[in-house]
């Protein structure tokens, strides 16, 4: 009898696979979860610090991991810190024989340097001698040397034993610019206090005799015979009658167009370096009436001039050194220049060469046998002892 007959309901049948899904879906979720908690964890877990660099164990080289384990260890020798380069300066220099006299200065600390320049391509330094302050000028005779230190006064130095120069006179007079010696006596060109005449032979340290003091401000001397040529910056120059130390008297008095820096006399002439007029040339074969000879314009500023011959050397602002024909004093030319790599402050010839103070680059040496073509031949740097 059919079941739905006898009033019985019929069990539906379950597909055969029906078992095998269920077992799928588990394991889905199975692993559903455990990826979900291991997504947990990595994110919850702290961050794993890094070893720092000073912890790491350096990584040998190729070369390290060839080596001997007592090559490898072996630490690398330090190097030698280099000492700091101190500041150099030449402020000036005269040159007697084959001596040059140059002021110097390396970092704080002053002097006067002594070279022997018989190979003026290689300049020897000879010695030495520490100054109070920065040398302004020095002039050179009789184997003594006038040193002038502007506010620390002047020095006299006994320099007939050029690897042993010692100080003989000391004066406190503050200003000397310049100082020239003849015989017993030096002359000071002292900025405001005019020009003083110190005697050697007086109870040292020095005491001026007597004070020159006329308007203006006294910054070069040069000496001819009886008379003192002084030049006073915007007042010119100033002729001075000394053949009586005790009681110098003005011959003359000649006013220049510029500014009256240095002096230089020879033949009867004297040269004026006249700062941005040039070079001027006066007739002072007639001391109590000098006259206008001739003028050399140059490029900038003439600071100082030394003369030599028919040849003038002036040193300039530019930096350079010029060389003027002065054979016609009517008519000078520029015969030829130099230009120079620092700051020239002074010059001095001597044997067809000039030496020139030339600031932070030391002293130059330059060979002016040939005028129209003068050339660098020698350096001397006061940092290279």
């Amino acid at each position: 009898m059919d079941p739905e007959e006898m009033g019985e309901k019929k069990q539906p049948e379950h597909p055969p696979n029906s078992s095998l899904a269920l077992v799928v879906v588990v394991v889905v979720v199975v692993c559903v979860i455990v990826a979900v908690w291991a997504i947990w964890k990595s994110v919850s877990r702290p961050p794993e610090e890094k070893p720092t660099p000073s912890a790491a164990a350096p990584r040998p080289t190729p070369a390290a991991a060839e080596r001997k384990p007592s090559e490898v260890s072996r630490p690398v020798a330090q190097q030698p810190t280099p000492k700091p380069v101190e500041s150099t300066y030449c402020s000036a220099v005269a040159v007697d024989g084959h001596y040059a006299y140059v002021g110097e200065q390396v970092g704080n600390r002053w002097g006067l340097a002594i070279l022997d320049v018989t190979n003026p391509a290689r300049p020897v330094r000879m010695s030495s001698l520490p100054t109070s302050y920065i040398v302004q000028t020095i002039s050179v005779s009789d184997g003594r040397a006038a040193v002038s230190l502007y506010t620390f006064g002047l020095w006299v130095v006994d320099v007939k034993n050029p690897a042993a120069p010692t100080v003989i006179a000391t004066s406190s007079t503050a200003g000397a610019l310049q100082a020239v010696t003849s015989g017993s006596l030096v002359y000071a060109a002292c900025g405001a206090k005019g020009l003083q005449i110190f005697d050697l032979g007086a109870t040292l340290p020095l005491k001026a005799r007597v004070a020159f003091v006329k308007d203006g401000w006294v910054r070069s001397i040069a000496l001819s015979g009886h008379l003192a040529y002084v030049t006073l910056a915007a007042w010119g120059l100033n002729i001075v009658d000394v053949s009586r130390p005790t009681s110098p008297t003005l011959v003359a008095a000649y006013q220049l167009p510029g500014h009256a820096n240095s002096v230089a006399v020879s033949g009867g002439r004297a040269y004026v370096a006249d700062g941005p007029t040039g070079l001027q040339i006066l007739d002072v074969s007639n001391p109590t009436s000098p006259t206008l000879k001739g003028t050399c314009k140059l490029p900038s500023a003439a600071l100082q001039v030394a003369v030599s011959n028919s040849l003038a050397y002036v040193t300039s602002a530019q930096p350079r050194l010029s060389i003027v024909d002065v054979a016609d004093p009517t008519s000078p030319t520029l015969k030829g220049y130099c230009d120079l790599p620092g700051a020239t402050v002074i010059v001095a010839v001597s044997g067809g060469l000039a030496y020139v103070a030339d600031a932070d680059r030391g002293l130059q040496i330059i060979d002016v046998s040939d005028p129209a073509k003068p050339k660098i031949v020698g350096t001397y740097n006061p940092a290279e002892r």
